[in-house]
């Protein structure tokens, strides 16, 4: 108050003292009259004047802080509820209005505010859209090739399409054919309008008329009939019925020839000067909305079966997102509405109709759109690589990807463009109020976490298409059916890709996470101090911990193992299955599992590296000829290295070693081969059976114990069965007692 009071008193001061200036010349004074007026002021004066100069500049400081504080959001949402009731108080008073506004334009309209008919409007207007309807007829019947160019009701019918692309194509040229039509209609259109109205506002009613009342409807309906095919099932890109297909084809055809109608009106009405078109776009408005609530929800199951798609295997995610999206599409809808008309209403966002329209088509056209998305990926995804359970379930896995990925993309693409046609950016953002920003903030959280998943998810791709083929061939070798050990590990990409991912992962986790509460406006330098405080607490407590990862990675790097490889770590043996970050995973051949921690291996030894040597004995009798089983083993070992089955198994081939002992038994013969690890015992096998099927060709018998009794020259001893069976016996036990020894 007394800064008001000592203001006032200043311009007072200063009013009498331009007075008096006024009273010694007119106009503006120049730089040097300043100076002098200045130098004409007592002591006094001078000092009034500086007082009232630095109050005025602590006054505008003042209100520009004021207008550059943010305001409340609590405040601020507040207003914006006052201006929306205002707003839509305005609107329901005012609609009687519109209907007398309606009335208005069609009067002016039809009959030029004239006492009759404006026939030369009407003429003119009816001579426009018969130009055009012949122009598009001429040019359909030049463009079209053939009667199969359509999938709607009397459009002819195709040939069935074997596949996507051929349903495609056909479609695609439906929809070109309609298109070229309505473009040609267009500019036949305004080619004649020019010719057939000198009145300007005439002219623009006449274009605005076909552009709005006819060609939204047309439009509208060749989209419609490309994606549904209402008419034409077979050609269907999405999966739903015939019910569905039609009601929603229908339905959202005739609320587009509703809104086609009303901007007509609108856009008429405001060019002739006419009130009341505001509260008919809000009537109007609602009843849009609400006929795309209806169908939603109508046609419920629908959407649900069109979302799902054709697909058996269907995801516990995308089955749930299925059955909630048409509720989740109309609360999305109705906010949609709301926030438009709030937005209209405060002024904070300049949306037009178009663009409202636009953002609801997008809405509407969400499981269209994932349908698409779904079958684009069924030929962008690789096939499937080898055979079986595994190779299936890999190949399910990426195309899971595919879809994840694209859906991911396409959510961003939709949110960008909404937020351009709405006029969203970041920039307008900084420029608003709190609760804006906030919006701001959160569209920047969400847009954070779509591009960390999209990373999360390139990554498993990735790594997967890397793994598949390993993974296959592991799980369809013979030698991995055997159960012997000593099997073929995996590549050491297989083996390290999945740690690696394990790592990028992680990262991806820990950046997405610090990124997106940095954009919420979290400090994240304090909780980067405490994980640097918890790893070093980590690391000197849980030494063990710490030791066990070091000598993995060591490990890792040095490849001493694989995925796959049979391995002793001094007492445990098996093949590694899994490799994590502080342990391997030992499958023993009899089938117990072993976990044994990197940092407990003291030495290690890697039974499939490279190749296998595998020396078979074979006992023969005494006066078998040695040189002629070498040359059978030889014989054998070029038969094998000839077979197309084991060639490549092969390093070297079967050979003999000759003599490896001799017992009381007969003479142990040795033989060798050279195999890649994992291959040795289907080898093994064939071996056994080719040299015993060669022994048997050639006369040669396997040496087994045998108990002689040796009667002295000449002596003849007759022995009862009694006495037969106990000689029997007593062989018998001599001989396991020689087995035994």
């Amino acid at each position: 108050m007394i800064k008001s009071i000592r203001i006032l008193l200043l311009v007072a001061f200063s009013f009498f003292s331009a007075c008096a200036m006024a009273q010694t010349g007119s106009g503006e004074p120049s730089g040097a009259s300043v100076e002098e007026l200045v130098a004409k002021l007592t002591p006094e004066q001078r000092q009034v004047l500086g007082q009232l100069l630095e109050t005025l500049a602590s006054e505008v400081e003042d209100n520009a802080a004021d207008a550059a504080a943010p305001r409340d959001f609590r405040a601020e949402l507040g207003l914006a509820w006052q201006s929306y009731k205002a707003f839509l108080w305005s609107n329901i008073t005012g609609f009687p209005d519109a209907v007398i506004g309606v009335g208005k334009t069609i009067h002016r309209i039809v009959t030029g505010d004239g006492p009759g008919l404006n026939l030369r409007f009407l003429a003119g207007l009816g001579i426009t859209i018969l130009f055009a309807w012949l122009v598009e007829t001429v040019v359909e019947r030049f463009v079209r090739t053939s009667r199969e160019a359509g999938t709607h009701k009397g459009a002819g019918t195709y040939a069935g399409a074997d596949n996507l692309g051929e349903q495609l194509s056909i479609l695609l040229r439906a929809l070109g054919r309609d298109l070229t039509g309505q473009i040609s209609f267009s500019i036949a259109a305004l080619i004649a309008i020019q010719f057939a109205f000198s009145d300007p506002t005439n002219g623009y009613v006449a274009t605005i008329f076909i552009f709005y009342a006819i060609l939204v409807y047309r439009f509208s309906a060749a989209i419609l009939r490309f994606i549904l095919a209402p008419f034409e099932p077979q050609y269907r890109l999405v999966t739903t019925d015939d019910w569905t297909a039609k009601f929603i084809y229908y339905h959202l055809v005739t609320i587009a020839t509703f809104t086609g109608i009303v901007l007509f009106l609108i856009s008429a009405m405001q060019r002739l000067s006419i009130t009341g078109f505001a509260p008919l776009a809000f009537v109007s408005g609602i009843i849009v909305y609400g006929g795309i609530i209806y169908v939603s929800w109508r046609a419920r199951d629908g959407l649900t079966t069109i979302l799902r798609g054709g697909d058996n295997d269907v995801s516990p995610g995308l089955a749930r997102m299925a059955t909630w999206w048409p509720p989740l599409s109309i609360a999305l809808i109705i906010f949609q509405y709301f926030a438009a008309q709030i937005a209209g209403a405060t002024g904070s966002l300049d949306i037009s109709a178009g663009a409202a329209v636009t953002v609801l088509a997008i809405i509407v056209s969400a499981p269209f759109l994932d349908t698409m998305m779904r079958g684009l990926v069924r030929h962008l995804v690789p096939n499937m690589q080898g055979e079986g359970p595994i190779a299936e379930a890999a190949y399910n896995e990426t195309r899971h990807s595919y879809v994840r990925i694209g859906r991911v993309i396409l959510f961003v693409i939709l949110i960008l463009i909404s937020a351009r046609l709405l006029g969203i950016s970041i920039r307008s953002f900084a420029e608003t109020g709190f609760g804006v920003q906030f919006a701001a903030k959160g569209f920047g959280f969400l847009m954070i976490l779509a591009v960390g998943y999209l990373v999360w998810e390139f990554i498993n791709l990735f790594v997967n298409r890397r793994l598949v083929t390993d993974i296959w061939e592991a799980a369809t070798g013979e030698s991995a059916e055997q159960g012997e050990g000593y099997g073929a590990g995996k590549s050491r990409m297989a083996t390290v890709l999945p740690l690696v991912r394990m790592a990028l992962q992680a990262v991806t986790i820990t950046l997405t996470v610090l990124l997106a509460l940095a954009q919420l406006g979290v400090n994240i330098t304090p909780l980067l101090a405490g994980a640097g405080v918890l790893g070093l607490a980590v690391g000197f407590g849980a030494q063990t911990l710490v030791k066990d990862v070091v000598s993995g990675i060591f490990f890792l790097l040095d490849d001493a193992f694989r995925v796959g490889e049979f391995i002793d770590t001094g007492g445990i043996q098996g093949s590694v299955e899994r490799i994590s970050v502080r342990s391997l995973q030992l499958r023993h051949p009899n089938g117990p599992v072993h976990i044994v921690p990197y940092g407990e291996i003291s030495k290690l030894t890697n039974h499939s590296r490279d190749y296998v040597i595998m020396k078979l004995k074979f006992t023969v009798p005494f006066d078998t000829d040695i040189e002629k089983v070498r040359k059978l083993f030889k014989k054998i070992g070029q038969e094998m290295m000839e077979d197309p089955a084991m060639a490549d198994d092969f390093i070297q081939p079967f050979k003999s070693q000759g003599v490896a002992a001799v017992n009381d038994v007969g003479i142990v013969l040795r033989g060798k081969f050279m195999a890649k690890p994992g291959t040795q015992w289907v080898i093994r096998k064939q071996v056994y059976a080719k040299v015993q099927k060669a022994f048997d060709e050639n006369g040669i018998h396997f040496a087994r114990r045998e108990v002689r009794v040796q009667m002295s020259p000449g002596g003849e001893m007759e022995i009862d069965e009694d006495q037969a069976q106990a000689l029997a016996a007593a062989a018998a036990v001599a001989a396991d007692g020689d087995t035994k020894s």
